[in-house]
């Protein structure tokens, strides 16, 4: 997404300067200017704004950098769509959940640690005591399921799962809160003034890979919930769009549904980093990356041109399906290039084509591709992922495909 974001932004006119701390990543080839400067250093990245005399700032597709390029914005005395004060709620978890229960934002009941607290088992357990297990342990500041465990009693060896989540966060505190049963759902808004389009609700399907909490198998349009859900979901977003004092641009909430009720589980100031910015296209017609660009530089947005997604005269179906498989040595792997004939499949692809060697799935960077497929209902797009599924081979040195089926062992595709 960042690479088509520079591409985007450098079709429009605009010098581009990339900042990240790899000495060769992605989008420096299509940058004008490459500075290896990590995107979480504020202080080095307002350095770099000033040496080229920026006169924007942007992050897109990712959390934590939300926030610096908010600093490095206000720092430089920049016009921008996020405020530091927004973003820093939005990119931390403790700040997050003290807007919701400000806001009366439904949301999972938690408790706040420090490191000290692992250290006695007697106060540790009095303080988690109160919250119902199953219980989520998480970092306060990072994405993609990193550290996050799902844990199903209260008990002494607890600890060791949040010594490892503390490995994961920059900060001096990690939250517990409680499991919520129910399906998880996307939503992807956006913000213009005093306005908010929804563009896309997804249902979010979860591998079960305890004890790490369940990593998205895909996202599927349109959700089964956005019928029967669409006042409880806006009037939630508004409520979002206020606490949060959102402004501009983009806004990306993940929702837990049950029969009973729906909880926030985290909101995000960006574009949807799991192909949201093709999917959002492919189902609306409207380009996120093309509004995106246009938001940030400050242009005479028509918002009324956005699309207003109604649930009840959707056309088509679509989906993300990430491509998963079992750890191991890679020997072979096949090209894509037959997948992307097969019907409905729009995209497809590895996220590291040369790769040797597949890690065990822990969290969702450790997703190996994916494919976009549409079709006319949501069966038929299901028939075609697992049509187009089938012919992806990652080959070790016994001979064996190590690629998962994980919809075969989802119980959640059986809800069509």
């Amino acid at each position: 997404m960042q690479v088509n974001a520079i591409r985007k932004a450098k079709d429009k006119g605009h010098t581009v300067i990339v900042s990240d701390y790899l000495s060769n990543p992605p989008g420096s080839q299509w940058a004008d200017y490459f500075e290896q400067v990590s995107t979480f250093d504020i202080e080095a990245n307002i350095e770099v704004a000033r040496k080229y005399e920026v006169d924007r700032v942007f992050t897109i597709g990712t959390d934590q950098p939300v926030y610096t390029a908010a600093c490095v914005a206000e720092a430089c005395q920049l016009p921008h769509i996020v405020t530091e004060w927004s973003a820093l709620r939005a990119t931390n978890k403790k700040f997050m959940k003290q807007v919701f229960d400000n806001n009366n934002i439904p949301g999972s009941k938690y408790r706040l640690l420090d490191r000290s607290d692992l250290n006695n088992w007697t106060e540790l357990y009095k303080k988690l005591s109160t919250l119902q297990f199953p219980v989520v342990v998480k970092p306060l500041d990072s994405q993609g399921q990193r550290g996050i465990y799902k844990i199903q009693v209260l008990k002494p060896d607890i600890v060791e799962f949040m010594n490892d989540t503390f490995s994961y966060t920059r900060c001096d505190e990690i939250i517990v809160e409680e499991f919520f049963t129910g399906d998880e759902i996307t939503v992807s808004a956006w913000v213009h003034g005093d306005e908010f389009k929804i563009l896309m609700v997804t249902d979010r399907p979860l591998i079960n890979i305890e004890p790490h909490l369940g990593t998205p198998d895909g996202h599927i349009y349109p959700s089964i919930y956005w019928s029967s859900h669409k006042n409880v979901i806006e009037e939630i977003i508004k409520q979002i769009i206020v606490a949060f004092r959102i402004t501009g641009g983009p806004l990306y909430v993940q929702m837990m549904i049950n029969q009973n009720s729906v909880q926030v589980v985290e909101i995000a100031l960006r574009i949807g980093g799991g192909h949201e910015e093709e999917l959002i296209p492919l189902v609306t017609g409207l380009d996120a990356l093309e509004l995106f660009i246009e938001e940030i530089s400050n242009n005479d947005l028509d918002f009324s041109t956005v699309p207003l997604i109604d649930p009840e005269n959707i056309t088509r179906s679509a989906m993300v399906k990430f491509i998963v498989a079992e750890p191991g040595i890679v020997s072979f792997c096949k090209e894509l290039s037959s997948v992307k004939a097969m019907p409905g499949v729009i995209n497809a692809g590895f996220y590291n084509p040369n790769m040797e060697k597949i890690e065990e799935l822990i969290n969702s960077t450790r997703r190996i591709g994916y494919l976009i497929v549409e079709g006319e209902t949501a069966q038929d797009v299901q028939d075609k992922v697992r049509s187009a599924y089938r012919q992806i081979e990652i080959i070790d040195n016994r001979g064996k495909n190590l690629v998962v089926d994980t919809a075969k062992h989802n119980s959640y595709y059986h809800t069509y």
